[in-house]
């Protein structure tokens, strides 16, 4: 019979839950110099954890969220690293966003721009950690009058309306990366607009198309890599499980990720 372990931590993604009562993800116990990492919803303290993601136990959970949500970047990034030109901009700074943000700043590109419609505090303090880690000055907008002037644009929204206002306005042979996921599906893209301008649509979901063997290698590279980040929990809040600590979560954010602890 399969061991259950305790469950330690369970994370927040507001992209995967405000459409349905499911939680993101969470991490386990260790268990043999390893911990789990499965798809579960909060509030469960022991699974089982087939066909979970397994990783090492030296690393400390900030790393390990941070890392999750940039493995859909990283995805991404290894089959069409050659489509990503200068001047890039980022649309969103959620989870998703934010290390993706990270992904591109390590890759050495100089020119991003960042769009937010609320500048909160903790985004603030992110951009004071890139301008002492990282020699680049980051530039916030809180409008799309300008979408022509970017060679690729990655959406971290989920916003059709928002991607359909991106295609309908971007320059001639441009990129458009969609790292979200658009769950309001509405029929919004003009398929004339992509098809005249030339442009350029990746679509990435680290989920789908990825065997589980690549996921797994692919997590623990950037773990060992982010490792060297010392700032990690400046970006990261940890709360004490509750389903009224949940619910006020999803009602006001305060980090780009929050993290249960159970024990």
């Amino acid at each position: 019979m399969e061991k259950e372990l305790k469950i330690n931590y369970s994370i927040v993604s507001r992209g995967t839950e405000k459409n349905s009562n499911h939680g993101y993800l969470a991490v386990t116990e260790e268990n043999d110099n390893n911990i789990h990492i499965l798809n579960i919803d909060h509030g469960i303290t022991k699974s089982k954890v087939d066909n979970s993601l397994v990783v090492k136990s030296i690393y400390e959970i900030e790393n390990i969220a941070f890392s999750k949500f940039q493995l859909v970047t990283d995805i991404m990034y290894i089959d069409n690293h050659y489509k990503i030109k200068e001047n890039i901009l980022l649309l969103g700074l959620g989870n998703i966003g934010i290390t993706c943000l990270f992904y591109l700043l390590d890759k050495k590109y100089k020119n991003i721009t960042i769009y937010i419609r609320k500048i909160r505090p903790y985004i603030l303090d992110v951009i004071d950690i890139i301008k002492e880690n990282y020699d680049i000055n980051i530039k916030i907008i809180n409008d799309l009058s300008n979408i022509d002037e970017y060679q690729t644009i990655i959406d971290t929204t989920g916003s059709s309306d928002i991607i359909k206002e991106i295609i309908d306005n971007m320059a001639l042979r441009r990129t458009l990366i969609v790292l979200s996921t658009p769950i309001d599906e509405k029929d919004s893209i003009s398929l004339l607009s992509i098809n005249r301008k030339s442009i350029s649509i990746i679509g990435s979901h680290e989920l789908y198309g990825i065997s589980q063997e690549k996921r797994n290698r692919r997590l623990n590279k950037l773990l060992e890599i982010n490792q060297k980040k010392t700032f990690l929990g400046k970006l990261v809040n940890i709360y004490k499980y509750s389903p009224q600590e949940l619910k006020r979560i999803k009602e006001e954010k305060r980090n780009f990720i929050e993290i249960f602890k159970y024990f």
